[in-house]
């Protein structure tokens, strides 16, 4: 809680500690993947973060904090953090002792996650004491951040714009106003509006455990011209460095792939019916048509392509979808005027992204031209990563 400014009230708490008490009177069923793909059919707080647009995502986490019975009667806004942002505040006020264990910007993912998962027992603690380490380490980070000399101000603010901008911390406030000035800031992780092409994929941890932080992804998506028509081949290789231990296993995601709405799948694969322990067989994807509505009454709208995927322990796989692209991007690429965005899904790291567009025409430059890798006659082709969004845009001749 904070008052004029100030942190008056500081509280952590385990949310299972929540869904367990309501698991019994919670009767709104699960997104679809989650019950098909999980034993949890009835939708709990824990599983709530599924929209990947962040202001949706915040108020039904309030909407369900209230159902499974949070005592908090007023919430002002929705603030998620992510375990590399307290890392980066860890460089800043050096290791943190809790309880005999050191937590420091190298070893914080690690350590937290040996405590919660298996030390409480040996401890002797009860499954709903197990995560009370997180909330005595936040409460001595706070209290080492409020002790910052006036001279790393400086150096904590460059740390959390670099953190929001790079998505590790996303804002919903419920003043329309305040929102708004979030927003322009592109700190609330909403769905964005683009005039143009557009491609995002959204992974979901099924019952995979931990195995999110042993995944490497590499997106790579190419823009070419068949005939009349212009096509985008979007390809997201996974690798699974992890084995299989007590937090991790094979990973297990539904993906959605955002493209420009109107666009028409004509090639996929990857696609799966379930994991190796289910026999999984090729599948063709899901393509529906989802739109988001924003607090300014602006909606964004989308084709998506879903389905399920697994990749097993030290194993790699691609997930691949060609379409037509539709005639709101084909004309932009015959004007000569061509935009792309990326859109980042909150709380990743830096995937690695390639961009290739070649649709046989001559390339007169690329913005932001410090970024292209190369511009050669007739093709463009941009190398870098997804640390945060990006926004591309070629011109032809």
């Amino acid at each position: 809680k904070t008052a004029d400014g100030e942190l008056t009230t500081f509280e952590t708490d385990n949310i299972y500690n929540l869904d367990n008490q309501a698991k019994d009177s919670v009767t709104e069923k699960s997104p679809g993947p989650i019950a098909q793909h999980t034993s949890t059919q009835n939708w709990l707080m824990r599983d709530i973060n599924w929209s990947p647009d962040f202001p949706e995502t915040a108020r039904k986490a309030v909407e369900k904090y209230h159902e499974e019975g949070g005592s908090e009667a007023d919430i002002d806004g929705v603030i998620a953090v992510t375990p590399s942002f307290i890392e980066s505040l860890l460089t800043l006020t050096g290791p943190i002792k809790v309880d005999g264990l050191e937590f420091n910007d190298q070893n914080l993912f690690q350590t937290l996650e040996h405590q919660v998962e298996f030390a409480y027992v040996e401890q002797g603690k009860t499954d709903a004491e197990r995560k009370e380490v997180i909330g005595d380490l936040a409460s001595l980070i706070m209290d080492q951040i409020f002790d910052l000399p006036r001279s790393q101000f400086p150096e904590l603010w460059s740390t959390f714009v670099e953190n929001v901008d790079s998505k590790q911390i996303l804002i919903y406030v419920n003043d329309p106003i305040t929102q708004n000035l979030v927003i322009e800031q592109n700190w609330a992780g909403e769905m964005k509006y683009h005039n143009g092409d557009f491609l995002m994929f959204v992974d979901a941890n099924l019952a995979a455990l931990k195995t999110d932080d042993s995944m490497v992804r590499n997106l790579t998506y190419s823009v070419s011209q068949e005939g009349s028509d212009y096509y985008g081949t979007a390809e997201m290789h996974y690798k699974n460095t992890g084995w299989f231990d007590g937090t991790h296993t094979r990973y297990r995601t539904h993906t959605r792939i955002y493209i420009p709405e109107g666009s028409e799948l004509v090639e996929d694969s990857g696609f799966l019916t379930g994991d190796k322990t289910q026999n999984g067989v090729a599948v063709r994807p899901e393509v529906y048509e989802e739109s988001f509505t924003h607090d300014d009454g602006q909606t964004s709208a989308f084709t998506v392509v879903a389905g399920f995927t697994s990749i097993e322990p030290h194993d790699e796989g691609v997930l691949r979808i060609k379409y037509r692209l539709p005639e709101s991007v084909s004309s932009q690429i015959r004007s000569r005027d061509y935009n792309l965005y990326v859109q980042k899904q909150a709380g990743t790291e830096a995937h690695g992204l390639k961009v290739n567009f070649d649709v046989g025409k001559k390339v007169k430059t690329g913005k932001p031209l410090d970024i292209f890798e190369k511009i050669g006659e007739n093709a463009v082709s941009f190398t870098g990563d997804l640390r945060h969004d990006r926004s591309l845009n070629i011109i032809l001749e």
